[in-house]
This record gives C-alpha cells, structure tokens and sequence, in this order.
C-alpha cells in the first residue's frame, strides 16, 4: 500500500478522515466513486530524488485500473505541490457544498434553526475541530450571495 501525504486546514483534514475513513486511523481511502479520487490519481508523477513528505493528511493511493497504462502506485507516487494546492482546494469546496446542502435539508424539509442544523452537521459528522459559528457565519453569507433576490433588467 502507498500513501502520500498533503498539508490541509485541520477541520479539513480532520473531516477527511472522517468522511473516508481507512483501517489504519488517520489514513484516508478515496472512493473510486469520488472526484477527488480520479483526481489525485490523474496528479501523480515519478517522485524526485530527495523530494520529502509532510503533511497532516495521508492518502492511500488510489488502485491503477488495467486501463491506466503504466501508471502503477510503487513507481508513480509523488504529489507536486500545485497538485496538492488543487486538491486542497476541491476538499474546501466538497465541505462547504455538503454542509450547504445538509443544512438546508435540516432548515426547509425537517424544521430546525440555523444553529440547529449548523450543530446537527458537525456531530452527525463527528467532527471535533470545526466551530458553530464559523459554519453559521460561512452559511449566511453563502444563502445571502446565492438567494438574493435577482434585480431584474428593464
């Protein structure tokens, strides 16, 4: 099994790990079903000599399909820092999408307040690093951007 290990915000990582949870705790195994997954896959390179690895989040690394070519984990493991950048990122996007989503399921479908559902997601999740009110407030100004009302042209 081959790892690579990428440096996140800690709520993310922990979320992460969390979300894809491996045997070995603090590992992270992507789904083949996950963008994420063909992504790290598709950023992988032939490591260079004295390139070090440090991060808080190790990965497995994804299993090459028979189509794949060359592309096998024990030769083609090394993730350049752009491409943990990019995949830093889809991560930051793929928790807030889900916490959007979760909440507004929890506040229009089953009734609960904003603080409710902004609680419910973080201990439904397990997640211990993520605060209340940053979810609260990064929800508000998402509902605020995204449900204004459209000014309409004359």
């Amino acid at each position: 099994m081959q790892t690579v290990k990428l440096t996140l915000k800690p709520y993310l990582a922990e979320y992460l790990q969390k979300r894809y949870p491996a045997t070995e705790p603090g590992l992270v195994k992507l789904p083949p079903s996950s963008h994420l997954y063909y992504l790290v896959l598709a950023s992988l390179r032939t490591r260079p000599k004295g390139a070090e690895e440090e991060g808080n989040v190790e990965l497995m690394l994804p299993n090459p399909s028979p189509y794949s070519g060359k592309r096998r984990p024990y030769r083609i493991n090394y993730l350049a820092p752009y491409a943990k950048d990019r995949i830093a990122s889809v991560v930051y996007a793929a928790y807030w999408e889900e916490c959007h989503r979760y909440m507004e399921r929890r506040i229009h479908v089953h009734g609960d307040t904003i603080i409710g559902a902004a609680s419910s997601f973080i201990s439904v999740h397990g997640l211990t690093l993520s605060n209340e009110d940053a979810i609260l407030k990064n929800y508000q100004r998402w509902r605020r951007r995204f449900h204004a009302p459209k000014e309409r042209k004359t």
